[in-house]
């Protein structure tokens, strides 16, 4: 099994919702990924990458979160992103992302305050033939 891990950083504004989705089809165009798995993970504790249809969605799911936990709670970015994760697994097949038609990569960062936030990209493939 080889994994290959490609790193980049987000400049945020705070309570942001970024479409990382070309961003990821890129990088399996680029990383050659014929048959593999991405495991997609945000490295700050506040942030979130999920897979929805639509930012409409989204929105439903920020109501979710503000009815689970307040912004009142001094920690409340970190609740939120502990409930809904820190990272996703797609499977990539001929260089293309395994997403239904209308699905895309967010990354929801939960935070008030300005940042520069990591998303780390592990490519996961099992050799064939002594080949990638």
């Amino acid at each position: 099994m080889t994994v290959i891990n490609e790193k980049f950083s987000l400049t945020l504004k705070g309570n942001d919702v970024i479409d990382l989705t070309s961003k990821i089809e890129g990088l399996a165009r680029t990383m050659n990924a014929k048959e593999a798995q991405f495991n997609i993970n945000a490295v700050n504790p506040v942030s979130s990458i999920i897979v929805s249809n639509d930012i409409g969605q989204i929105g439903s799911i920020m109501s979710l979160m503000e009815s689970l936990v307040p912004a009142d709670n001094a920690n409340f970015p970190y609740l939120r992103a502990t409930i809904l994760g820190h990272n996703v697994s797609i499977p990539v097949v001929n260089n293309t992302l395994q997403l239904l038609q209308y699905q895309k990569v967010f990354l929801i960062n939960f935070d008030y305050k300005s940042s520069v936030q990591d998303v780390v990209v592990s490519l996961i493939y099992k050799e064939q033939n002594g080949q990638e």
